[in-house]
């Protein structure tokens, strides 16, 4: 063999160093080799320093006071990677005081730390600081640490599975776990049984998850800070939460949300809230409620179950807001001032969720372009069923979007669809509503005096009006439109006006009674009437009759309206095509 042959071989060899299984145990003996049971090492910090990478190291039952030369903590460098601490029974490892931390990882790939307790002793702002690297860490408690559980800066492949938080003391103050700054990163089947801040916070923790996790119990819920949120998410492309379970006293259940515009793909799938007390609080906060720009792109909530108290003064089950070609669907919400809140949203499908016992609105679609609403279940509490509203300090107009298939019900006297503020769906698009039904025994629309339109598809035939539907006017009732009568070509429209509430209030245009006939032209017609002299909290009943030629005439149902304050209202009917259709 030659010279340069073995040269070669040696260079191979070098690399690999053989594993080995090293002992620990609190009256072992660093003098000896630590390769068994009885010659072990008396300390995890010694281990630390003379153990192999690609080994195991068994501590056994017992407690440890780590003081290592890094002043009272453990260093676990980057020079020997591969290596797993195991503890067998009862191994609770401590820090003395005014110690910050208990480990700080320098860049060991694949350290893993399983069967420890972890116990900071009231002192230890820290447990885990890993600066980059893979970690795992699998089957440990971690108790008594000041603000931190584990922090998790860089890397990729970590692993938190398994693990208990918090049992035993109420005042960790910030987050269990913070991920920052990695990828490919699982946390697991982990346990959280206290926290002040957010229990999960993760800042640029790109494909990672969030899955099978307990926070809190119905017996014990967790109560946070002002303004804390169980998780935070931000700035993490393809991130997912999915099978988690939060019982909340009090603070917000999910927030994800972006400080940089693009970010893509969160999924939020299958979990359950129950938050007990919540005043001003989320369960699932999605996007932003103020940025202009799209904060979520591509985000999925789907299959999700929140429970909060039905109270008005509570805030939203599920908020998602300025995101864009999001699908928000099969979610079960029960409570809360608003059921589904939807903000400055752009093509959004929001599709068979159902809403019960929503204290102030039930569903709101508050700015956004070309969103779809459709074969969604809701059952009112109080106050409104569903609510568009065009807020102008959103920055972005609604138009252009879809309601459809929805079922709502409704129970007496209170309101089905609320529309407010500018919605301009001609200049910019339409609002849709065909194919919805009201099960209720009084359905009611209602129309604010800002409400520019309000547009139907087949109204008569396929809205479902039942006869106690009501028209409820604030101010100027908007254009109802799209009124189908088949079978006829109309030529005139007579509008018969009456109360079933008032025999003494008498409906009048200008000075004259309304028994109205309005005979169409080639082009269409167009007629507005102020009515005046109306009595207060009253319903006004009408009924359109349209006509061919006086001789084949179909009735319209029972139409209504019902006055607020009394005084004057402004009623505007127009048709302005022919043939199957005609509108009125």
């Amino acid at each position: 063999m030659s010279k340069k042959t073995m040269l070669l071989l040696f260079f191979l060899v070098i690399p690999f160093v053989l594993g080995e299984t090293y002992h620990v145990r609190v009256d072992g003996n660093n003098s000896l080799d630590g390769l068994s049971y009885e010659t072990s090492w008396k300390s995890i910090a010694y281990s630390l320093e003379n153990s192999n990478e690609n080994s195991e190291i068994i501590i056994y039952e017992g407690e440890y006071f780590e003081d290592s030369q890094w002043g009272g903590y453990l260093h676990i460098n980057q020079e020997k990677e591969n290596r797993t601490f195991k503890g067998i029974g009862e191994v609770i490892m401590k820090v003395g005081p005014d110690v910050n931390r208990m480990i700080l990882f320098v860049g060991p790939e694949l350290t893993i730390f399983e069967g420890f307790i972890f116990d900071g002793q009231n002192s230890a702002v820290l447990g885990m600081d890993s600066a980059y690297g893979n970690k795992v860490f699998r089957n440990n408690q971690f108790i008594n640490f000041l603000n931190y559980g584990i922090s998790l800066k860089g890397g990729e492949n970590n692993v938190v599975e398994n693990n208990t938080f918090g049992y035993g003391n109420l005042h960790m103050n910030f987050s269990p776990i913070i991920l920052t700054n990695l990828r490919n990163s699982e946390i697991k089947n982990n346990y959280f049984f206290s926290g002040k801040e957010s229990l999960i916070y993760a800042f640029n923790a790109s494909n990672s998850s969030i899955k099978n996790n307990i926070f809190g119990s119905e017996e014990n819920p967790l109560f946070l800070d002002t303004y804390a949120m169980f998780v935070r998410v931000m700035d993490s492309d393809n991130f997912v939460i999915e099978n988690n379970e939060l019982y909340i006293g009090d603070g917000h259940g999910v927030n994800v949300y972006s400080n940089t515009k693009g970010v893509e793909n969160p999924k939020l799938i299958n979990n359950s809230f129950f938050i007990y007390h919540a005043l001003n609080r989320y369960g699932i906060a999605v996007g932003s409620e103020s940025e202009q720009e799209f904060d979520l792109i591509g985000a999925n909530i789907s299959g999700n179950k929140l429970y909060m108290p039905a109270e008005e003064t509570y805030k939203h089950n599920l908020f998602v807001g300025f995101t864009k070609n999001s699908i928000i669907s099969g979610n079960y919400l029960d409570g809360g001032g608003y059921g589904l809140a939807l903000k400055g949203n752009n093509d959004a499908l929001i599709f068979g969720n159902e809403v019960y016992n929503a204290t102030t609105v039930a569903i709101v679609d508050n700015s956004g372009w070309n969103n779809k609403i459709f074969d969604n279940i809701v059952n009112c509490n109080y106050d409104r069923c569903m609510r568009i509203d065009n807020t102008e300090s959103a920055g972005r107009p609604l138009y252009n979007s879809s309601w459809y298939n929805n079922t709502l019900y409704i129970p007496l006297d209170q309101f089905a669809i609320y529309i407010g503020g500018s919605v301009d769906v001609i200049g910019s698009g339409s609002l849709f509503f065909d194919n919805t039904y009201y099960q209720g025994e009084h359905e009611q629309i209602i129309c604010t005096k800002n409400a520019s339109y309000f547009t139907f598809f087949d109204l008569r035939t396929e809205f479902g009006w039942g006869e106690n539907s009501d028209l409820f006017a604030f101010g100027e009732v908007p254009e109802i439109r799209n009124i189908s009568v088949y079978g006829i070509q109309p030529t005139s429209v007579r509008i018969k006006f009456n109360t079933s509430e008032s025999s003494t209030t008498i409906l009048r245009y200008g000075e004259e009674d309304l028994d109205i006939e309005m005979n169409s032209t080639l082009y269409g017609m167009e007629h507005n009437y102020v009515l005046s002299r109306l009595a207060p909290k009253t319903r006004y009943n009408y009924q359109i009759t349209v006509c061919d030629n006086g001789e084949n005439c179909v009735d319209s149902d029972i139409l209504s309206f019902r006055t607020k304050k009394g005084g004057g209202i402004k009623l505007h009917f127009i048709s302005d095509t022919f043939g199957d259709d005609f509108w009125n």
